[in-house]
Formats: C-alpha cells, structure tokens, sequence
C-alpha cells in the first residue's frame, strides 16, 4: 500500500529520487540534523545520501558529478559551480592552555619554533594557515597533519602543538581552561553550499536550496 501511495504523490510531480550531498566534519555547525528532518519531512520521496568528504574532496566531486552538492569551507570561484552562501566564520590561533607563557606574547619567529597542527593540504583549513604563515614570513620546523578538524582541537587540548580553531569551538575551550587563545589573530572564512551551475533550475536543486534559505533565514536571491 505504501508504495502505490508514493507511486502516486510521485505523478503528482513531488520530488523523488535520490541526491549525495557532502558535509564536513562538524555537522553541528552546518546544521546538517535540522537540514535532513526539514527535507525529509517535506520531501519524503527523496532519499538524501549524506558523504563526509574534506572540503577540497567535495568540491571536486561536486565537480565531476560523484556528488549533487556540499557543503564546502573557504574561497570559490570557479565558472562551473554555483553556491549559497550560509554563513561566515572566524579562526584564532590557539594553543594548550600550559603554553600560554611560551605563546601569547611570542613573535612569529618564536611560534614558528612550535609545533603546528595542520590538515592535508586538499583542506581549506591548510589555505587558511599556510596564508597566515605566508603573511607573516614563517615556516614552522615542525608540523603534524590530522584529517580533521575536531581531531585538531583534540591534539591542541592534549598538548601536541598549535593551529587555528574555529572561533566558537575555541573560545569554549579557553572557558574550560584547556586552551588559549592569541588576541591579535583572526582569520575569516566562510561557509558555502555549492552546486553545479548547469543545475540551478534543476528541481532537486532548488529543493535543497529552499530548505537551506528557511533554516538558515536567508532572503530568497
């Protein structure tokens, strides 16, 4: 019964199918639980295939069609993809709470002495902190790659090294007191959600995009 019932909501022209978004490693902060209730409710004919993929991954397979569309962190331009913007972000420069003494009042020359904790370089987390290595003429002696983001904070925590940690996940862990923070760096980036141009009229498409305009309270462009 149930399945002649979505056969006919599908002739109704509801969408249906199936569409692979990409999302990051902090589904709380692009609030993927809020955008898959909201589409499954409204659109219960289309299955939403959610992919965990580092920024510079999704983007290229959001090019070469392997995804629909995801959400993606940084600078975009390119010809070919389309994109909402969601919402802006801000990075510090953090380090173990125990380092303060050794970080807070250092030049760039001294914390280039510490360790560092970056992401693979198909990450727009490491376009962000090898600009700010660019930027003030520094390349650390030491640098340690994790794959994500939480991870990053983790070893920051733990007292493996410094990075940039995204300002509100940052600013709770110096309020726990196992972290802190230079006051005289701030690195913005922003928070996409990117799409093939050629299918910007496409009714999946449009469907995602609307559902992101009315959680995120967006004017309709």
């Amino acid at each position: 019964a149930k399945a002649v019932h979505d056969a006919a909501k599908a002739l109704k022209g509801e969408i249906t199918g199936k569409v692979r978004v990409g999302t990051s490693s902090d589904p709380g902060f692009i609030r993927v639980g809020e955008f898959l209730n909201t589409q499954i409710k409204r659109h219960p004919l289309l299955h939403v295939e959610l992919h965990q993929e580092v920024t510079g991954a999704a983007f290229a397979k959001v090019l070469d069609g392997e995804l629909d569309a995801s959400f993606y962190y940084g600078d975009l331009d390119h010809p070919a993809i389309d994109r909402l913007w969601l919402r802006a972000s801000t990075y510090r420069v953090a380090a173990p709470a125990t380092w303060s003494d050794r970080v807070l009042n250092a030049s760039w020359n001294e914390l280039a002495l510490q360790p560092w904790i970056i992401t693979p370089s198909i990450s727009s987390h490491y376009k962000l902190i090898r600009t700010l290595f660019d930027k003030h003429g520094i390349e650390p002696s030491e640098m340690i790659e994790a794959d994500q983001e939480s991870v990053i904070a983790n070893l920051v925590v733990s007292g493996v090294g410094i990075s940039l940690i995204r300002e509100d996940l940052a600013l709770e862990k110096e309020a726990s007191g196992v972290m802190c923070l230079r006051e005289d760096v701030r690195v913005e980036s922003t928070l996409w959600f990117i799409y093939p141009l050629a299918r910007k009229d496409d009714p999946v498409i449009l469907t995602l995009l609307t559902v992101l305009r009315d959680i995120w309270m967006l004017p309709v462009q």
